[in-house]
């Protein structure tokens, strides 16, 4: 288990008993909210955010309309700290103002490319504050320079607006799209594909 505390940074080892490694918190705070690694404590908070944001949520996410109880959540939490504590790839929450309004995961990093992707999500009423597009820029400069990646994947569903957005603003190539990749209720869905390399970040952040 992992014990998050409130001070932002990477670099605390953390180690519970039975735990048979340490690992370190993940904590950031920025300018609209705050990141946190997703801990087992968390899931009633996040069973009570996809509750409160069921129909936003369930037209993208299929994980969403599977978490139904404090299990549900527990155990899509209990993936998160896994891959965490094996690859260094948080699951993290996003909080503002105290209250848990989204979050992102890490997909499994392909190593032979050295590029991972990310999926995130956020409830509506937490929308057009730039929050989500802050809380990836925290995470890119984190798979950049502590993971050490050459490369980030953002797949957004070619109708998604919303989440289309993020990867445009933060500079990402729209690289192509996979037609009819994702299914949702019998129908098929064109996925956009996004990616950013890491030489391309290093130089926006510099100018």
């Amino acid at each position: 288990m992992v014990i998050n505390q409130q001070d932002p940074g990477f670099d605390e080892p953390v180690r519970e008993p039975g735990d048979s490694k340490p690992f370190r918190l993940f904590s950031h705070h920025f300018a609209t909210g705050e990141l946190r690694l997703l801990a087992p404590y968390d899931a009633t908070a996040m069973l009570a955010l996809v509750e409160s944001e069921r129909a936003h949520f369930e037209t993208w996410l299929p994980w969403a309309r599977e978490m139904r109880t404090e299990q549900d959540a527990r155990e899509f939490i209990a993936r998160g700290t896994a891959r965490y504590a094996e690859f260094g790839t948080p699951w993290t929450g996003i909080w503002v103002a105290g209250e848990l309004v989204g979050g992102v995961l890490f997909w499994p990093v392909d190593d032979m490319g050295r590029h991972v992707e990310l999926g995130y999500w956020l409830a509506a009423r937490a929308g057009g504050r730039g929050v989500m597009t802050d809380a990836i820029a925290v995470l890119l400069d984190y798979c950049f320079a502590e993971l050490g990646l050459n490369k980030v994947v953002i797949r957004c569903a070619a109708q998604n607006t919303a989440s289309r957005g993020v990867p445009r603003r933060l500079g990402f190539t729209e690289e192509g799209v996979l037609r009819e990749h994702l299914f949702l209720d019998g129908a098929a869905h064109d996925l956009v594909v996004y990616g950013l390399l890491r030489r391309e970040w290093s130089g926006r952040s510099s100018q």
